[in-house]
């Protein structure tokens, strides 16, 4: 991978009484690094798409860039809860390039998403309550193939949506948290002056994919016979990757957490709802100031935290419970 910079380095430029300019280079642990006009503006373009133009006649200079946390050439990052693979970086030319289609991909995506998950739902319905249900066939590497595909698109989509309004992309790849935290990502920063309903689409856009993927799916183990049942539990696994991703979630930002941080104006909705369900004073300050709207903040809030609790195990139960639905139904029926 070309080189890139570090995750929050910062570029200075100071500037003394008589108009010299002086270019320096933080990195994340808050060291300081006095550094020439072209290694600035080498760092300042350092985005993995591109070679770095650095001063040829300084051969170990990349190398002390690396070591002074500045930039990096490895694709997997290892970082102290996590690690991640970088798979793909985005420049801002590759980003330029694809914005019209991402355009016009993120704004039939919310629509077709509720149409394709109500028309799939319908067929599937009409199917079952005429010709009943076929559970007998059933095929594990197609399934897994399902999730992983479905995994990309809801990627994808928060691509689109993230390119269409202006947001920089930075890279996409593999997230890992621990056995049941395995996850892609697609890694963006903020957009000034961006707008409630462009920060939430972002988030949710991934979400809609999997709305339509469970439609699509749904679709398709009506018209595929043959693959029926794999189908099928790929749709309702696609409900367990929704559920996922709408909880908030203590040190990652899925969708629901970015959400509705967003819409309530808060750096975290399950530290808010953890401090409200943890003091027996505020919730009862809560209740009589508010009523009935006040108890369903204090119910929401503490679903929030326990879903939290559980998202481990949500996470194993998205991966093997659709899987764990077919077998038990082919048992009962052949005993």
């Amino acid at each position: 991978m070309y080189p890139m910079r570090c995750d929050n380095v910062q570029l200075l430029i100071c500037e003394d009484e008589f108009g010299t300019k002086s270019y320096y280079a933080v990195n994340a642990a808050g060291e300081e690094f006095s550094v020439s006009y072209p290694v600035f503006k080498a760092l300042r373009h350092a985005d993995g798409t591109r070679p770095l133009r650095l001063p040829e006649d300084d051969v170990d200079l990349l190398a002390e860039l690396e070591n002074d946390g500045l930039v990096h050439t490895s694709r997997l990052v290892r970082e102290e809860s996590c690690s991640r693979l970088i798979l793909f970086t985005f420049g801002k030319e590759r980003v330029r390039k694809g914005r019209p289609v991402c355009r016009v991909l993120n704004a039939v995506l919310p629509a077709g998403a509720v149409l394709t998950l109500v028309a799939g739902i319908a067929i599937r319905v009409l199917h079952v309550l005429n010709d009943g249900v076929d559970m007998d066939s059933f095929n594990l590497p197609l399934y897994v193939g399902l999730l992983v595909a479905s995994a990309v698109l809801h990627e994808l989509a928060h691509l689109w949506a993230a390119i269409s309004y202006g947001f920089p992309v930075f890279e996409a790849g593999v997230l890992v948290e621990n056995v049941f935290g395995i996850c892609l990502y697609v890694a963006h920063g903020r957009k000034p002056g961006a707008t409630k309903a462009e920060e939430i689409q972002v988030a949710l856009a991934g979400i809609e994919a999997n709305m339509f993927v469970m439609g699509l799916f749904l679709i398709v183990s009506v018209l595929c016979e043959a693959q029926s049942t794999t189908f099928y539990a790929a749709a309702a696994a696609q409900i367990g990757l929704i559920v996922s991703n709408l909880i908030p979630s203590k040190g990652i930002e899925v969708d629901g957490e970015v959400a509705l941080n967003t819409l309530f104006e808060v750096k975290s909705i399950y530290d808010v709802a953890r401090k409200w369900t943890g003091s027996k004073r505020r919730r009862r300050k809560l209740i009589r100031s508010a009523g009935l709207p006040g108890a369903a903040c204090i119910a929401l809030f503490r679903v929030i935290v326990f879903a939290n609790e559980m998202h481990l195990m949500w996470n194993a139960i998205v991966a093997f419970g659709p899987v764990l639905l077919v077998l038990i139904t082919k048992m009962l029926r052949e005993y």
